[in-house]
């Protein structure tokens, strides 16, 4: 008859009707449960006689407030696809979903969730190989974290100067004879008087007088190197001292080296010392 509706125009309306009656029932259920966490977050359960929110979703709703609170959740994360989120993934791996930073949920849902096996479409994934993936971010978060840590210290050392220690050791560099040579030097104190033959010319007039000079000179020489010898073994030190000091240091070297070079020559016969003695019969 011409006033029927065909059956492929009917199945058509009916569809229609189905998908917009869906999505009203979607936006309101978003509605709904920002609605609750109105109620929630200002606490105007109170108002209503409830003294928690988990009485509230108890006499309510008829469900625990741990639930109530996973759907808002959900609702905060998926929107008003709340409800097409959870009927095709199931709440559990939405609620793992919906965890995820905004980035790698956009990756997962694109390109699935990686797994031992490969890629895995997000709707096949099993939920221990979802949460087997958050793990593995997690933990690479964390080495990332660890990583930059000690790059910053690395950075913080590499500006800060060095830091130079002094230490000071006290070494034991008495000469094995020094007690004899400090008695014989004594001897000849008590005989010939005291040692001030340190004048810019010494006159010796006596062979006795150049021997006092000698074991003077000899004590003399055992008491710098006993006293200064430590320096020998802070050459680091020495090395970053200012520019006065470093330049002191290696005048008074330089002048050690002439004064053992002139004494070695006059030992070998090489130089006249300027002194004379007379020998006593």
């Amino acid at each position: 008859m011409r006033g029927e509706i065909s059956n492929e125009v009917r199945a058509k309306e009916i569809h229609a009707k189905a998908r917009s009656y869906y999505d009203v029932a979607e936006q309101y259920a978003y509605k709904f449960l920002m609605e609750l966490k109105t109620l929630r977050d200002e606490r105007l359960f109170r108002e209503l006689g409830y003294s928690s929110f988990e009485k509230y979703c108890d006499g309510e709703w008829g469900v625990t407030r741990q639930l109530m609170n996973q759907r808002i959740q959900l609702a905060d994360e998926f929107g008003e696809k709340v409800e097409n989120q959870v009927s095709t993934f199931g709440h559990s791996k939405s609620l793992l979903l919906a965890r995820m930073d905004p980035e790698v949920r956009a990756d997962v849902m694109e390109n699935g969730v990686p797994t031992e096996t490969g890629r895995k479409p997000a709707e096949e994934a099993t939920r221990a190989e979802i949460e087997a993936y958050q793990r593995s971010l997690k933990e690479k978060e964390a080495e990332i974290e660890r990583l930059e840590i000690e790059n910053e210290q690395l950075a913080k050392q590499a500006d800060k100067p060095p830091e130079i220690r002094t230490e000071y050791i006290e070494v034991d560099n008495t000469p094995h004879d020094y007690e004899t040579t400090k008695q014989r030097l004594e001897e000849y104190r008590a005989k010939f008087g005291d040692l001030e033959n340190y004048d810019e010319h010494i006159t010796a007039t006596h062979r006795q007088d150049m021997i006092v000079a000698v074991m003077s000179f000899s004590q003399g020489v055992r008491e710098f190197i006993k006293r200064y010898d430590y320096m020998t073994k802070y050459k680091s030190v020495i090395d970053n001292l200012d520019e006065e000091s470093k330049q002191q240091y290696d005048e008074a070297v330089e002048a050690l080296k002439e004064m053992a070079g002139t004494f070695d020559f006059t030992l070998k016969g090489n130089i006249v010392f300027d002194a004379e003695y007379n020998e006593i019969n």
